[in-house]
């Protein structure tokens, strides 16, 4: 058959676009087509007005409304309490929970986590021990106290001893593990003690049973999750049951109550069987596998003891966290009057009834899954998702096929679509660069309701702006000034300045049908699961425009019946998907430091989020009425300006809640407050080899702000400081600013961030974690010394020579042994060299790689000298005994280093770095950092105590 011409419908006379300037085409026009497109071809395409668009856009907005309220629901079903043994009961649980989180917080090696929690415990597990032996059942109880070990996690290393985990064994196939540990200053209830409060509840409930245990059980309590996951590596590594443990469910927080997120699972194909448990287990099933590419991507600044199951015990299972109000966080607000009586119980029982599956389950079998509105999980083995990826896609080229059937083939539209796509990513990012610079940053952290107005308002004007003026077909200012009428022509869509709205709106469709299926097939490509959207996306749309067409086909040109076709029932989904992947993120930007400019990040997240929506949405647009294009350009613009006028010139853009009391226990206030690090810090420096002789000192109080906008809101009279920071600040005079007095540290008024100075281990500075290479900005604030005890000492027990044939001739190699006998149980060591002429190639601690690996630093600025190489390795030592003593067990490691013959004088620097968080120093209670923290505004929430920086230098010949 010769080519034949591209296919082009007639456009009726009595329905012309209004104010474009352009007549109907005349019916006489030869055009080639096939019987069977003859009735479509000759109907009528009506063009949306105005009341379509807005009716529109209201229902949407009031369905996306509704769907994303559903995330927080855990009103499932709850049952009423009863006094049945069998029944999980939400009060015995909240007994636990009370009981533990109020002795206050419970750092490793305070005396809150390691006598009091441990002593709770120990009581409560060796109790349901007794039940289970009197009701006939084999338990076992184990206190495990772990000995001296390291490992390689991330850029650092971590070395632990002495510390504590209690197990509690059912007749040990599967692991459920919990931390009863508490980041400093929280009293840790949904961070993790909600967890254990929940699985001592479970533990009764199983000693009561009669239970079928076809799979045995162990409930692990471990003690030091927050110190970077050292008590999960003990368990692991040290403990005689880790070798019988099949899989695991690890139960996490990163948030203050709600209901329970699956967020990772794996590895291998026994996590399939783990969901599909999950599934039929949970009520109000809450999971996403997107989640756990972006958790495992290493894109969010947190770790779970998942990873160290998963790595080191090469064990599959699931992490489960709570994500709902993610301010409390690591604060003081993690209390545990913010977990609901409802949520506390709802989750307790699909726990105990996933725990009865799992261990009731005698056959064992990477999955894709989600929920869907919370009411069903959807779990698919992501073999079997990659296969119907497949037949999607090759359905999909079918269509455009058969959709072209008469048509000359081009990919013209599809470089037009994609124009639309790479143009409005740089709208999305100059917004966010706009707002970040200029504009009032991060003022969507304490009013969610501003993405609307700051970026998704935006957005919606851009697209209608994009499709109805500057690339409006043929009168688009874009297509006069780049005279693109050859191409329209040529596409069928102008035929002697006549539009064809029903090719145009199909071509759209097939275009945005290509872009999604190039999308779903990048990620198969990739391997990554998360692609599971697109998939969605494209079977929606593509099943809902075929069945249409079969049963309707001489309806297809009526506008408000496609409607109904590029909005299927997935968008309400999408819309409950956005809603949980926003909620989780926000919050971690407040704590993600400086690095990252989340006003920049969360536009062009929120961008690419939409655009599945926006892709099919365009055609409508470019087939507008010209009255209802041009209404709708107008009302959009001055929404938009109207909203940052009110967010920029008002409190409305202040980024930080006030809170109403001083109270923390109070659950209807959501802490959205800035997190900052404040320290009372003493450094000593022995820059002479060898010797203790100190040759300077200083001591200050530091402040490390944890996001980007840094110490601009810590100066007094800094409420509500967006206003001179932002773009429409002439708008209000002085005398329109609120005065109230919120207090403030008047030393940063005029403060400059110390840079960092690399000829000291890690710029010197006694860090808690080993993360300030995502901060940029570190102020001091001169004030005298306190009082440190114990001090940090370390002192070097031997130097030996290498003889080793694989150095060349003019370095030479050392072996150098050292021993830190005191300091508080976090006591870290860190490292510098001057490389290339000294170089660290070997240390006693474990690594993942055959070298140890420096650790980045923030960027460099200010500081002209080298930066040489860097290692961090963080301690914890949980001994009980007198701090103020020496320790017992001495920490002893070597390192071996090469080194130049012709450096007259070859060194390495070693610094012991004390950290003082814990109750019982009178060193945390320095009355010089009370007095900085209580002049602190109240939208402000600290990571506080004292530290010490021991400096040491030493020969290597």
């Amino acid at each position: 058959m010769d080519a034949v011409p591209r296919r082009r419908p007639n456009v009726s006379s009595d329905n012309p676009r209004s104010n474009d300037g352009v007549e109907s085409r005349p019916q006489n026009e030869s055009t080639y087509m096939s019987p069977s497109d003859r009735g479509l071809s000759e109907s009528v395409y009506d063009s949306p007005e105005l009341s379509f668009w807005i009716k529109s856009l209201v229902i949407i907005f009031i369905g996306a409304v509704y769907v994303c309220s559903l995330r927080h629901s855990c009103t499932i079903n709850v049952k009423k309490q009863t006094f049945e043994l069998l029944h999980f009961s939400s009060d015995n649980a909240r007994v636990h929970l009370q009981r533990v989180t109020s002795l206050g917080p419970r750092p490793a090696g305070s005396n809150a986590n390691e006598l009091s929690a441990a002593d709770y415990l120990r009581r409560e597990l060796l109790n349901i021990a007794r039940i289970a032996t009197h009701s006939g059942m084999k338990v076992e109880f184990d206190e495990q106290v772990s000995n001296y070990s390291s490992f390689q996690t991330g850029f650092h290393v971590s070395a632990y001893n002495n510390l504590r985990n209690f197990l509690l064994k059912f007749h040990a196939t599967f692991l459920s593990n919990c931390h009863y540990d508490s980041a400093v200053e929280s009293p840790g209830a949904s961070d993790d003690f909600v967890s254990c409060a929940i699985m001592l509840e479970a533990c009764r409930i199983f000693a009561l049973g009669p239970n079928n245990l076809t799979n045995d059980l162990i409930f692990l309590f471990n003690g030091a999750e927050e110190s970077i996951l050292p008590s999960s590596h003990a368990f692991v590594t040290q403990h005689q049951w880790a070798k019988e443990v099949s899989a695991f469910l690890n139960l996490e927080g990163a948030g203050s109550g709600g209901r329970l997120m699956v967020f990772q699972s794996g590895p291998g194909t026994d996590s399939e069987f783990l969901v599909n448990s999950y599934s039929d287990s949970f009520a109000q099933p809450y999971a996403n596998v997107f989640a756990e590419e972006l958790f495992q991507s290493g894109i969010i600044p947190s770790d779970t003891d998942f990873r160290v199951f998963r790595d080191f015990g090469r064990i599959p299972g699931l992490d489960m966290a709570y994500t709902s109000d993610g301010y409390c966080y690591h604060t003081r607000y993690d209390t545990e009057s913010r977990i609901s009586k409802e949520c506390l119980q709802s989750t307790g029982e699909d726990i105990v009834t996933f725990l009865r599956q799992i261990v009731k389950t005698s056959a064992w079998t990477r999955s894709v899954y989600f929920d869907v509105l919370g009411f069903q999980l959807i779990s698919v083995p992501w073999r079997l998702w990659k296969l119907f990826d497949w037949l999607l896609l090759t359905l999909s080229v079918c269509w455009l096929l058969y959709d072209r059937r008469f048509n000359s083939l081009s990919l013209d539209w599809i470089y037009f679509r994609r124009c639309n796509s790479v143009f409005g990513l740089i709208f999305a990012y100059l917004l966010g660069y706009l707002t970040h610079h200029y504009g009032c940053r991060m003022s969507w952290y304490s009013a969610r309701y501003n993405l609307v107005g700051i970026y998704l308002l935006p957005f919606i004007c851009w697209f209608f702006w994009f499709f109805t003026l500057l690339t409006n077909i043929p009168n688009g200012l874009c297509v006069i000034c780049f005279k693109s009428s050859g191409l329209f022509n040529k596409m069928g869509w102008v035929i002697s300045r006549k539009t064809n709205n029903l090719l145009i709106e199909r071509d759209f469709f097939d275009a945005a049908l290509f872009v999604i299926a190039f999308h779903m097939l990048v990620f198969d490509l990739l391997n990554s699961p998360a692609g599971f959207v697109s998939t969605i996306w494209l079977a929606s749309i593509l099943f809902g425009r075929v069945m249409y067409q079969l049963t309707a086909p001489n309806s297809l040109n009526s506008v408000r019946w496609t409607f109904f076709l590029v909005i299927p029932a997935c968008l309400f989904w999408h819309f409950y998907f956005c809603a949980s992947v926003v909620e989780f993120f926000i919050p971690v930007f407040g704590r993600s430091g400086q690095i990252i400019e989340p006003d920049i990040a969360l536009s062009v997240c929120l961008f690419y989020l939409i655009s599945p929506i926006t892709l099919l949405f365009g055609g409508m647009m470019q087939c507008s009425a010209g009255n209802a294009s041009r209404s709708l350009r107008l009302i959009l613009l001055n929404a938009c300006i109207s909203y940052a006028v009110l967010v920029h010139a008002s409190p409305y853009g202040f980024p930080y809640a006030i809170p109403p009391t001083s109270s923390v226990d109070d659950p209807t206030f959501s802490p959205r407050l800035q997190r900052i690090a404040i320290f009372h810090t003493e450094r000593r420096f022995r820059d002479l080899a060898d010797s203790e002789h100190v040759t300077s000192n200083d001591s200050f109080i530091s402040i490390l702000p944890l996001d980007v906008n840094d110490i601009r809101f810590l100066k007094p009279h800094s409420y509500p400081a967006a206003i001179p920071s932002s773009l429409f600040s002439y708008i209000l005079q002085d005398d329109n600013l609120p005065n109230d007095n919120f207090g403030g540290l008047t030393e940063l008024v005029n403060a400059s961030s110390i840079p960092c100075n690399r000829s000291r281990p890690y710029c010197g500075t006694p860090s808690l974690y080993p993360y300030i290479h995502f901060l940029d900005s570190f102020y001091q604030i001169p004030s005298p010394p306190h009082s440190l005890k114990p001090t940090a000492r370390l002192i070097m027990l031997s130097r030996t020579s290498l003889n080793n044939p694989v150095f060349p001739p003019d370095r030479q190699a050392v072996n150098l042994t050292f021993s830190i006998v005191s300091g508080p149980p976090l006591t870290h060591l860190l490292i510098r060299t001057d490389t290339p002429s000294v170089r660290l190639f070997a240390w006693s601690f474990n690594s993942s790689s055959p070298f140890p690996i420096p650790i980045p630093l923030p960027k460099k600025r200010d500081y002209p000298g080298p930066t040489g190489a860097h290692y961090f390795v963080y301690h914890v030592n949980a001994e009980l005994r007198n701090h103020s003593q020496v320790w017992t067990q001495p920490w002893t490691f070597w390192l071996c280093l090469d080194f130049s013959t012709d450096v007259v004088q070859p060194h390495v620097d070693l610094a012991a770095a004390g950290i003082y968080v814990h109750d019982q120093f009178t060193s945390c209670n320095s009355p010089v950092l009370k007095e900085a923290m209580s002049r602190l505004p109240p939208w402000v929430t600290t990571m506080s105590g004292c530290s010490s920086y021991e400096h040491y230098r030493f020969l290597l010949k």
